[in-house]
């Protein structure tokens, strides 16, 4: 989630003007579409819901390849509600958030390959799914499909298509929440996994979509426990990513033989964070170790793009680098995109893409300094 040190800041400090700021540019060649659907699980119970026998229900949006010359308006960066949420929460200029324009186009006609690459993209604790949208797109401008979903009671704020929004149960959160947390991703995650086919209907045009391709899944923090839960659980999802956060849950001790890859941040290495030791130990498959420099917590985030576009770190710079770390937010974000693009190349991706994907993971690479190779 955002740090609360966002409170500090005086409403003076970010520029709120209307005019628009682009997020950085796409890596691949597609245009990207984007749609979003709520989904239920009439099977199960919502254990996080205030009213007993809530049938579960979360949000997945879509990213996906569309056409370079598509018409579909550009997608906010954020619905109205869930701006304001986090402008009021965290002391931001009212309008400043959708002041940043994704490349995303709502609705766009899908125009991809007929198997495409399935990513699945989980957040961190109580974080909106709109905080991870500079990846999300730039996976999907690569020609795969990324499901980005909000944990209806586990995120902060999960607004719904006609306005309407849930707040989070969780007032104080602490790490006794985590149980039915991550129980919950993880039962939403084989709930998507069981109707992918069905979920990925929602998409403009998807009758182009002949079948799903391999699966991967991507999660910052507590999203990356759940994605190591998930491939100990469930063999569909052929590799994993953990971006920063502890890996709760006794995969630690059990392991899994699909591919993962660990992007640590601040002291957070194999070598002294406890939960990623216990995991890489039992890892049966291919496994990697990177350390992102100068990046904190949420630098896996759009946090980034907040404070580095929006003018923070030039105004304020001991609260940027508080919130982000010290290094240049944009190039940690391009970073990211690199070798997390690279891994889901590698993993689900055909086979050209496979071998960049291995040849780009295979060593350290001088223009991408702040990416260091562990193991």
């Amino acid at each position: 989630m955002l740090s609360s040190t966002l409170l500090l800041l005086p409403l003076f400090l970010l520029n709120s003007a209307s005019a628009k700021i682009a997020f950085p540019p796409l890596s691949g060649s597609y245009n990207v579409g984007t749609t979003s659907i709520k989904v239920t699980d009439t099977n199960r119970t919502d254990i996080l819901a205030p009213t007993p026998n809530t049938p579960r229900s979360f949000v997945v949006q879509l990213f996906y390849p569309t056409d370079n010359s598509t018409t579909a308006p550009l997608e906010p960066y954020m619905p109205p509600a869930t701006a304001n949420f986090y402008e009021t929460s965290y002391g931001l200029p009212s309008g400043s958030l959708n002041t940043l324009q994704p490349h995303s186009h709502t609705n766009a006609t899908y125009a991809g390959p007929c198997k495409p690459g399935i990513v699945i993209l989980s957040p961190g604790a109580q974080t909106s799914r709109h905080l991870h949208t500079a990846l999300a797109e730039d996976i999907a401008s690569n020609g795969y499909v990324v499901l980005l979903p909000d944990y209806i009671y586990g995120a902060e704020i999960v607004e719904f298509s006609d306005g309407t929004y849930i707040l989070s149960t969780f007032n104080n959160f602490t790490d006794a929440d985590v149980v039915p947390l991550e129980a919950t991703r993880v039962g939403d995650t084989i709930y998507t996994l069981d109707h992918l086919s069905t979920i990925l209907r929602a998409i403009p045009g998807a009758d182009r979509i002949t079948k799903p391709g391999k699966i991967v899944m991507v999660g910052h923090s507590l999203g990356g426990s759940t994605a190591a839960t998930v491939m100990g659980a469930d063999s569909r999802v052929l590799g994993g990513i953990a971006m920063d956060g502890t890996i709760w849950g006794d995969v630690v001790n059990t392991g899994f033989s699909g591919s993962f890859m660990f992007i640590g941040a601040a002291e957070h290495y194999v070598a002294t964070y406890e939960s990623w030791g216990r995991l890489w130990a039992k890892l049966r498959g291919w496994r990697r170790e990177l350390h992102l420099a100068a990046a904190k917590h949420i630098t896996f985030s759009d946090a980034v793009l907040i404070v580095e576009l929006l003018g923070l770190r030039a105004v304020m710079p001991e609260v940027a680098e508080e919130l982000v770390g010290s290094g240049d937010g944009l190039r940690a974000l391009e970073a990211q995109k690199v070798y997390i693009g690279a891994f889901v190349d590698m993993v689900v991706g055909g086979r050209r893409a496979a071998e960049k994907g291995r040849r780009v993971l295979s060593g350290a690479d001088e223009r991408y300094p702040e990416m260091e190779f562990v193991q």
